[in-house]
């Protein structure tokens, strides 16, 4: 099991699905990763024999997540303006009445399926806010990445399965009084 940069492995004698009682932790060790490293391993302990393992209930997942002025500011505006009050924010910029902000495109590194996403904001009465996706396997947005669909907080994402995400913030009021702010968002994959 790895959690962070620490490694640990465990045994289980039993001849049935271990449960986590079951477990016996071997050892850990830590080690510093720089880059995301994922993977399994078995040992037969001893080096002329061959030995067989079934691993189950294992998944890699990750997310991505946007929270400050530079991961805002590496999409596009256009009537929305990206602040550094709490870290960062997107809102309608000064005297616009609606505006659209676009991610820039997330890289999964492989074929990923989209999971739930979240995010903190402040729609005020008057005003909306429209969290949109759309997927693909290039890296810039051609033809062939899917149309943009309406996505909900705390839901998965809809949009299929690919190596590419991106999202887009549509933002209207009513007034040049109040604007939706958008603090933060993460997606969840696997």
């Amino acid at each position: 099991m790895r959690s962070g940069d620490t490694f640990a492995a465990y045994y289980a004698t039993t001849t049935e699905t271990p449960t986590s009682a079951d477990w016996t932790l071997v050892g850990s060790h830590t080690l510093a990763m720089s880059a995301l490293t994922a993977g399994l391993s078995v040992t037969a302990v001893d080096n002329s024999t061959l030995c067989t393992a079934t691993f189950t209930g294992v998944s890699v997942t990750g997310q991505w997540v946007q929270t400050t002025a530079a991961d805002f500011n590496a999409g596009s505006n256009r009537g929305t303006t990206v602040t550094n009050t709490a870290g960062g924010e997107v809102q309608l910029a000064a005297s616009a009445l609606r505006g659209i902000f676009t991610s820039a495109t997330f890289d999964a590194g492989r074929v990923a399926e989209w999971g739930a996403l979240s995010w903190t904001a402040d729609v005020p009465a008057g005003t909306t806010l429209v969290v949109e996706t759309r997927s693909g396997d290039t890296a810039a947005p051609d033809e062939s990445w899917s149309a943009w669909t309406a996505a909900t907080e705390g839901q998965p994402v809809s949009s299929p399965g690919a190596r590419y995400l991106q999202y887009r913030l549509v933002l209207c009021f009513t007034s040049t009084d109040l604007s939706p702010v958008l603090y933060d968002i993460t997606f969840l994959w696997t």
